[in-house]
């Protein structure tokens, strides 16, 4: 929350509007189950992605790829994905420093970081996934 005279309501900011002072409400306490999971079936998430979304996935016996209009056709992706040490770094590394680009629909994820980071992400994405990413070392970008 914001500190203002005679009001220590909270108040909804953006980040960069904070000033040395201003005081965050934080819960305190988070309550969090510790499980270790082994794999991701991307078939159980797909009652959680939007119906507008959901309708532009298709799923097979192993693989689950996007529909795609364009003149190539979509890459498959697993289905089940192995839970490593490499998948959680390269999701951290796309929560950090990723963004994703549509235009309604699904089209890309880019990462912006230092190019020992982006080799490695590539590298992880071949293997987990069979994708080719694109790196773009002048600009630091990997597709």
């Amino acid at each position: 929350m914001r500190r203002e005279i005679e009001n220590m309501r909270p108040e909804v900011v953006t980040a960069n509007s904070l000033k040395e002072g201003d005081y965050l409400a934080i819960p305190r306490y988070l309550p969090m189950v510790e499980k270790d999971v082994q794999e991701f079936n991307v078939g159980r998430l797909l009652g959680e992605i939007p119906k507008d979304l959901r309708d532009e996935i298709l799923i097979g016996n192993n693989s689950v790829k996007l529909k795609h209009t364009g003149r190539h056709t979509a890459p498959s992706l697993p289905l089940i994905i192995d839970v490593d040490n490499d998948l959680l770094w390269f999701l951290g590394l796309i929560i950090a420093e990723g963004n994703s680009q549509y235009t309604n629909r699904p089209v890309r994820i880019r990462i912006s970081s230092n190019t020992e980071f982006l080799i490695k992400a590539k590298e992880i994405i071949k293997r987990k996934f069979n994708l080719e990413a694109h790196l773009h070392e002048k600009a630091r970008t990997l597709l």
